[in-house]
Formats: structure tokens, C-alpha cells, sequence
């Protein structure tokens, strides 16, 4: 039987300002996770940080960057919606 390991990625992996600004960083500290064969990664998703200027008003920008750095790696990801 085989068990998938996932790693929580940093809870800043994107800014309180609702931006991407670690990739480089980021980018580096997923190759050593698909070496060590880690199957995936799982990140909070803070609404407060999505919908940050007001209600309805949603930015998912920073996060597509972040998914798409992730899908880069070809590990899986789980996004964890966080509302506190």
C-alpha cells in the first residue's frame, strides 16, 4: 500500500499585501521536494487575502502564479480555503 506525501507550503508563500514575491525562492525549495519524492504540496488560501478590497471584489493573481509554479514541477496540489 502506498501512502502520498504532501508538504504544507510556508503560510507566506503568498504576502499579506495579496502578492507572489518568492518564486525564485519557492521555485528552488519544490525541486528538492519532487528529489526527495514528495508527491505533492498543499497552501492555504486566505479569503481575506482573495477578496482583500472589498466584497465580490476577487483577485486571484498571486495564487495563479503560485499554481502554475506548482504545475510547473508536476507536483499535486491541495488548496486548503482558509477564512479566519
Amino acid at each position: 500500500n502506498y501512502v502520498q506525501v504532501y508538504v504544507m507550503l510556508p503560510l507566506d508563500a503568498v504576502s499579506v499585501n495579496n502578492r507572489f514575491e518568492k518564486g525564485d525562492e519557492l521555485r528552488e525549495q519544490l525541486k528538492r521536494l519532487v528529489e526527495a519524492g514528495v508527491d505533492g504540496v498543499m497552501v492555504d488560501v486566505w479569503w481575506g487575502l482573495v477578496e482583500g478590497k472589498g466584497p465580490r471584489a476577487y483577485d486571484w493573481s498571486a495564487y495563479k502564479q503560485l499554481l502554475q509554479l506548482v504545475h510547473e514541477t508536476g507536483l499535486k496540489l491541495k488548496a486548503i480555503m482558509s477564512f479566519h
